[in-house]
C-alpha cells in the first residue's frame, strides 16, 4: 500500500533584531516529528547576523525587508508568498517561541475535523515556569473593553484538556486555513503589532469561521522578548482603543 504524503505546513516567522531567538525558534521546527514543513523568515531589520542563520538552516526562505513593516505587515508578506506556493495551511510563529515536537502533527490532525473549523492553536506557556499556561482562549468582554484569557498565569496539572472554542488565537502561533485568507483578508496592518490577532479573529467569527485551541499541542513564549516593552505597552493600548472604536 503506498504511504499518504503529508500535507505541508507553511510556517511564517517574523525576525526583528533577534536572531538568538530565531536561531532557537528554528531548532525548535526542524526537530519537529511534522516533516512536511516549509519555512518562510521575514527579516524586519536587515540584521547582518540573519545570514549566519541562512548558513545553518538552508531550508529556510528568507525575505528581506528594506523597512520595518511591523508585525502584521511582515506577516502578510509571508502569507501572500505561501499562498502563492499554493499554501492549504498557514502557521504564524513568533520567533519567541519554542514549539513542542508533536504540536505540529496535534494541529494539522485537527485542522481537518470541520470544514467551517478555521483558526485554531496551540496551548501556550510562559517560559518560567514552564508548565505556567499564558493562553488557553480568549473571550472578548465588550463591557469592560477586555481580552479576557482562561488559564492565564495558573500552572497547568491538567485542568485544561479539552479542546475549546475562542474569540482568538495569539499571533505567537496561530495555524490558519488558504479559505480564510481568502474569505476575509490579511492582518491588519493598522494595527502594526499587537490586537492584530484579536482584530483578525473577531472578522473571522463574523464570517462564521471555527476557532478551537487544541490543548494537546503545546508551545512556549518568551513574551515580547522580540519586541521592547515600551513599544509593545504603546500599540497594545492604542490597538485595544482602535478595535473598541471600529467594533
Amino acid at each position: 500500500m503506498q504511504k499518504k504524503m503529508a500535507t505541508p505546513l507553511y510556517i511564517v516567522v517574523v525576525n526583528w533584531h533577534s536572531v538568538d531567538y530565531t536561531t532557537r525558534c528554528m531548532s525548535s521546527i526542524f526537530q519537529s516529528e511534522y516533516k512536511d514543513l516549509k519555512v518562510i523568515l521575514i527579516d524586519n531589520s536587515s540584521d547582518s547576523k540573519i545570514d549566519n542563520l541562512k548558513k545553518r538552516f538552508p531550508q529556510v526562505d528568507i525575505l528581506k525587508m528594506s523597512t520595518n513593516l511591523g508585525f502584521s505587515g511582515a506577516n502578510n508578506v509571508g502569507i501572500k508568498k505561501a499562498l502563492s506556493q499554493n499554501a492549504k495551511y498557514i502557521f504564524l510563529m513568533n520567533n519567541d517561541t519554542v514549539a513542542d515536537r508533536q504540536m505540529f502533527s496535534v494541529l494539522m490532525k485537527n485542522v481537518t475535523s470541520s470544514d467551517k473549523l478555521g483558526i485554531i492553536g496551540p496551548k501556550m506557556y510562559s517560559e518560567v515556569p514552564d508548565n505556567k499556561i499564558w493562553f488557553y482562549a480568549g473571550k472578548m468582554n465588550w463591557y469592560k473593553g477586555k481580552m479576557e484569557i482562561t488559564g492565564e498565569n495558573i500552572i497547568d496539572n491538567g485542568q485544561y484538556e479539552r479542546a475549546i472554542d475562542s474569540d482568538y488565537i495569539p499571533g505567537a502561533g496561530m495555524l490558519v486555513k488558504r479559505e480564510v485568507f481568502e474569505d476575509i483578508g490579511f492582518l491588519n496592518e493598522d494595527y502594526f503589532c499587537n490586537w492584530e490577532d484579536v482584530e483578525f479573529g473577531h472578522r473571522a467569527k463574523a464570517k462564521k469561521w471555527k476557532i478551537n485551541v487544541i490543548p494537546q499541542a503545546k508551545l512556549w513564549h518568551k513574551v515580547s522578548a522580540s519586541t521592547p516593552n515600551q513599544l509593545a505597552y504603546y500599540f497594545t493600548y492604542r490597538n485595544k482603543l482602535f478595535f473598541m472604536k471600529n467594533y
